[in-house]
């Protein structure tokens, strides 16, 4: 069930409703909700224990100070400022969710590789006569095999067009559907999957060269 505001959920055997929806309390398959305390420890059935404690230090008071008196009046207690904390999160998530993706990605990586040198050599069967004559009329292996490099440049570069194009309408448009997800790119990770689909067109066009050598020049008169 999508979550919105005043849905009333039941949780056991109480009832909730939801008051609003928060941004950045996503956990990629998971959502954080918050309650009151009383509201919690009444639902786990524990009244009396907290996991944790968020502090907030007022001003004038230096983290390390406060963190080592923490552990001193408290020293079973495991204390993280704001980015140990985060640093925990991130990294228990690129050791548990993130290699599945690597997986889907590499895996998808090898399919559109296959698929995209699969359509060049169908190309060069289609156009066999006209590589036969540029054969006779003395084109170089150079010029022949940066043919087969442009047209694979030119669906490489036509498909990111299009992928910018609508990747951020289509991520708008998910998170309006389900707002419990949210999404979040980089300048980074866009130039990183612009030079992967880049190094893919040109491995592409490498496996769809050796057709070029198949083909001879007498098969113009064919």
């Amino acid at each position: 069930m999508i979550p919105k505001k005043n849905c009333v959920i039941q949780i056991q055997d109480d009832t909730l409703t939801i008051v609003g929806l928060s941004d950045g309390t996503n956990a990629l398959v998971i959502q954080y909700a918050f309650a009151t305390l009383k509201q919690v420890q009444s639902l786990i059935g524990f009244p009396n224990i907290v996991t944790c404690f968020l502090i907030k230090i007022k001003e004038g008071f230096h983290p390390d100070s406060v963190t080592r008196t923490i552990k001193d009046e408290l020293p079973d207690l495991e204390v993280y400022d704001q980015k140990t904390f985060l640093q925990n999160n991130i990294r228990e998530m690129e050791t548990g969710f993130l290699p599945f993706l690597y997986t889907v990605a590499i895996i998808g990586m090898i399919v559109l590789t296959t698929i995209l040198s699969l359509l060049l050599s169908i190309n060069i069967l289609e156009q066999r006569k006209d590589y036969a004559v540029l054969k006779i009329l003395g084109s170089s292996k150079k010029l022949l095999w940066r043919l087969i490099l442009d047209q694979s440049m030119i669906i490489i570069g036509t498909s990111l067009i299009l992928a910018f194009l609508l990747f951020f309408p289509l991520t708008l448009l998910i998170e309006h559907i389900y707002p419990e997800i949210s999404t979040k790119t980089s300048l980074i990770q866009i130039i990183i999957v612009t030079l992967i689909t880049g190094l893919m067109g040109i491995l592409s066009a490498i496996i769809s060269i050796r057709k070029i050598r198949k083909i001879y020049p007498m098969e113009a008169f064919a």
